[in-house]
């Protein structure tokens, strides 16, 4: 399988064809067919087997995801014994080792996200941690920590109006500041059903540390993904949930956006990365994570700078909300 990250071409093989079923739902925006191999950046095998491999007597190091060691030009992890991974940064080369079809699934998922992630980044494409859809020409950017209520004001959103998909999770950012789409699959922690999807396309992943999720592919939406993102007008919201019926949109200063910005896209506050993926360790590396970090600030401060800056109040009922913002991106005055 084939998948192409706005120019990043990527290779998957796994014998187990549900393991390949799973990840090209996670990432179906991105699917094509046959391509160039010359033109292939990464490569991931995934094996339902046992690790075939030397388990290295050598220092492990331990991250909150699993213990890991360097040797020679490769990284080795161990997740307890349930899953094993070999990954040559070098030549962006991975293998993992499960019979854990879900850890399977989760770790390549991961792995995917980080080195995909770090690469868009070195290129001058940047994620933020937000929702984000677009409508008649506005962009419409929602930068939340976890657990604020993203993927309820997405589907939410798309359900009540003509929405256009970016991302539920973390559309990217150019270095001139302009919004792209980066539509990944959406994740709900019980079955809940909008009129945006079809609901019986759900597929479910058991993760390991934090329970159990509802997935849905992004082409089982009925709402399309948006084009030429980079040319429209830009509103971004901070926002804020109260206990009430009703949603509240006001104008804003943009100085009421900086912190916001500086912790979802900056420091990248929740982005789908794994430090054991995405940090290296060398020095090349520490001079490549200061580029990102330099891209990541002058980024955030021309998004800044283009953007009609708006508090948001999200009251309590999310098809009032979701009503309020529709009309809102209807109206022509903004």
């Amino acid at each position: 399988m084939f998948l192409n990250f706005h120019g990043l071409v990527v290779k998957i093989s796994c014998v187990e064809n549900s393991i390949l079923e799973r990840l090209a739902k996670d990432f179906s925006f991105f699917k094509v067919g046959e391509v160039d191999p010359s033109s292939i950046f990464l490569t991931v095998e995934c094996f339902f087997s046992k690790y075939q491999g030397e388990k290295w007597k050598l220092p492990w190091k331990k991250s909150k995801n699993c213990s890991f060691t360097d040797f020679g030009n490769k990284r080795f992890y161990n997740y307890d014994g349930d899953l094993w991974g070999e990954v040559d940064f070098k030549n962006e080369q991975a293998t993992f080792y499960s019979q854990n079809l879900n850890l399977l699934h989760e770790v390549t998922y991961l792995y995917l996200l980080s080195r995909i992630g770090k690469k868009l980044e070195l290129s001058g494409l940047y994620k933020i941690h937000a929702c984000s859809f677009s409508l008649k020409g506005k962009n419409f950017l929602f930068p939340m920590l976890m657990k604020g209520g993203k993927s309820t004001l997405f589907l939410g959103s798309l359900s009540a109006g003509p929405f256009e998909i970016l991302s539920d999770d973390a559309p990217l950012v150019t270095g001139q500041g302009k919004l792209l789409p980066f539509p990944l699959r959406v994740g709900l922690e019980s079955k809940q059903e909008y009129p945006c999807y079809d609901s019986k396309e759900f597929y479910i992943l058991e993760r390991r540390r934090f329970g159990t999720k509802y997935l849905m592919d992004i082409a089982s939406f009925k709402n399309s993904v948006a084009k030429n993102t980079e040319l429209n007008s830009l509103f971004l919201f901070t926002s804020k949930r109260v206990d009430r019926p009703g949603c509240v949109i006001k104008k804003t200063n943009r100085l009421n956006l900086v912190l916001n910005l500086f912790i979802n896209m900056v420091v990248g506050l929740g982005l789908p990365y794994a430090r054991e993926f995405y940090l290296e360790h060398s020095v090349s590396d520490f001079f490549r994570l200061m580029k990102i970090g330099f891209g990541r600030l002058i980024s955030s401060f021309l998004l800044l700078k283009s953007a009609q800056c708006f508090s948001i109040q999200l009251g309590n009922q999310p098809g009032m909300n979701a009503k309020a913002l529709a009309d809102f991106g209807s109206h022509d005055r903004w």
